[in-house]
Parts: structure tokens; C-alpha cells; sequence
């Protein structure tokens, strides 16, 4: 009735959740959604995993900025649990993808004959991708996530598919836009010791639904514990022209810019994120 006669079923139900067991307080409900001509089994695919292990990632939603405080409430509530359960090691992470992934044809080969890729290998693949870095901020994510066989440029690349390891998810461009930046507008690598000031524009150009900027560690990947490392159109508002300016230093600014900490003598990167894209429309480096 809600589907053919959603008028006369929020008059009669009020609308909300309705469920088959009794509410338990200490639980957060996992809304599955299937479409009009599907079911509840339609997920089975979904959830099953063939190895086991299944992988889950949880993203809370939030109203407003005061709905923040309680994402890390939820998010320690949140157990995967089984009848028997135990401790995932994976000795060989490339042997195990292939037992329990679905995998493209043409990666196949490729992963057969690096099956005994160890940890020391992933280090000197991540160094050197550490080393070539900079020559993505021209392409972005431009190949990184999209499928092998995609008409996307560079998915065929193993050196963009291989940067894709910095990150731990990404889409293909046409759901997503990455673009990382590693240089101030001199093309100096950015550095802790010294205060980078970017401006970029409230809405821009090319993208249909939201943006965000990101500050990582150029050492471990990662942000910096206990610190702001986000900014985006949901935590900033537009300047007289349009734009909000970020600060990249060691200590707030107190200038009426958005502070961007980093740490002194630390090398760090940003990545800017376009959801929804139109990739030759998008802003150039957020330059002043």
C-alpha cells in the first residue's frame, strides 16, 4: 500500500519503521532497500561472502553538524558476529583474493604469477609509488578504480592501478573525481614548515552533487590523529565571491580562514574530492 497509495498510507500509518520483533533500545537498526520489482533475497548475493569474511563498510549518516557527537556511539556498537567465529590471518593475501574474490580475466594471470608477493614487495611498491605521486595530480584517480576493461584512460596501466593501494576506496570517474595535490603554486612540495594558504570556489563548476578537501600525512597515508583533516560545503560557507580560503600551517592563522593543521617538518598532501563529475569542467589548482 505504501508503494501503489503512499498518500493514504501516511494518513493511516503515519510512516516511520514498522517492525517484526520488539525494538531493543541498544541496537541500531541496518536498513536493506531493494528496489519495486525486488525482495529481501535479493541481498543473499550480496552479503555472501565465498571465503567467510565477509567485508563491511559502515558509513553513519548525519543530519547536521550537531549530529556528529553521536556517530562514535554507534560506531562502537557495531559487531559482526556468527555462530563460529574466528580471527581472519591471511598469510597470503594474493592467494586469498583469488579463493575468495571474483576476479577479472585479465587480472588473473597477473595475480597467479605474483602469488608469492610478500610484505617486503608491498613496501618497495608503496615507496616507489610514494616516489612517482605527483605525476597523478594531473590525472587524479583517472584509471585508478575503474574496471579493467573500461573505456577510462589507464585502467590498463599497472602503474595507476598500482597507485590505487594508497587509498582504501575509490569509484570510477563518472561517480567520483580524486584529485591530489602535492605541490604549493611554485610546484614546491608541501611541507609542515610552511603556512600554504588554497582558495576554493563554494560550488564548483562540473560537479552535480558535493566536494570535499582532505589533508594526509605524506609519511604514513593517513590524517593526523586529534586534528581537523576535513573541510567541505557542509562545515564552511562561501566568501563574498564564492570561495572559502584554507590555511595549511602549523598554528591557527586566527585570520578568518579555515585552518588546516599540519605538523612542522611533516611533508603532507590533499586530496580534493568531486562527487558526480563532469571531469573537463572541474576547477584548476586552487591557486590564489
Amino acid at each position: 500500500m505504501g508503494l501503489w497509495k503512499p498518500f493514504e498510507f501516511l494518513a493511516k500509518a503515519e510512516g516511520g519503521l514498522f517492525f517484526l520483533q520488539e525494538y531493543q533500545h541498544d541496537k541500531v537498526p541496518v536498513l536493506f532497500v531493494h528496489g519495486v520489482n525486488g525482495g529481501p533475497t535479493d541481498w543473499a548475493k550480496v552479503i555472501e561472502s565465498r571465503g567467510d569474511y565477509p567485508h563491511l563498510f559502515i558509513r553513519v549518516q548525519v543530519y547536521d553538524d550537531a549530529d556528529r557527537v553521536n556517530i562514535p556511539p554507534i560506531q562502537e556498537k557495531i559487531k559482526l558476529t556468527a555462530a563460529t567465529s574466528n580471527m581472519l590471518t591471511i598469510k597470503n593475501p594474493v592467494k586469498f583474493t583469488m579463493e575468495t574474490h571474483d576476479v577479472y580475466p585479465q587480472n588473473k594471470k597477473t595475480l597467479a604469477s605474483a602469488v608469492e608477493f610478500s610484505e617486503a614487495d608491498y613496501k618497495r611498491v608503496s615507496t616507489y609509488i610514494g616516489e612517482v605521486a605527483p605525476k597523478f595530480s594531473v590525472t587524479g584517480t583517472t584509471g585508478m578504480f575503474g574496471p579493467i576493461d573500461s573505456p577510462e584512460p589507464h585502467s590498463n596501466d599497472p602503474e595507476y592501478r598500482a597507485a590505487a593501494m594508497v587509498g582504501h576506496l575509490g569509484f570510477p570517474i563518472h561517480h567520483a573525481f580524486y584529485k591530489p595535490y602535492f605541490t604549493n603554486c611554485k610546484d614546491e612540495v608541501l611541507n609542515g614548515d610552511k603556512t600554504e594558504v588554497f582558495v576554493f570556489p563554494y560550488e564548483p563548476k562540473g560537479v552535480e552533487l558535493f566536494w570535499s578537501v582532505t589533508r594526509y600525512s605524506a609519511l604514513t597515508r593517513n590524517t593526523l590523529p586529534g586534528k581537523n583533516d576535513l573541510y567541505n560545503a557542509y562545515n564552511t560557507k562561501p566568501d563574498a565571491t564564492g570561495h572559502i580560503t584554507v590555511t595549511f600551517s602549523v598554528d591557527d592563522p586566527k585570520d578568518g580562514t579555515y585552518w588546516m593543521p599540519v605538523n612542522a617538518g611533516e611533508p603532507y598532501y590533499f586530496v580534493v574530492r568531486y562527487y558526480k563529475p563532469d571531469v573537463d569542467k572541474l576547477p584548476p589548482k586552487p591557486c590564489k
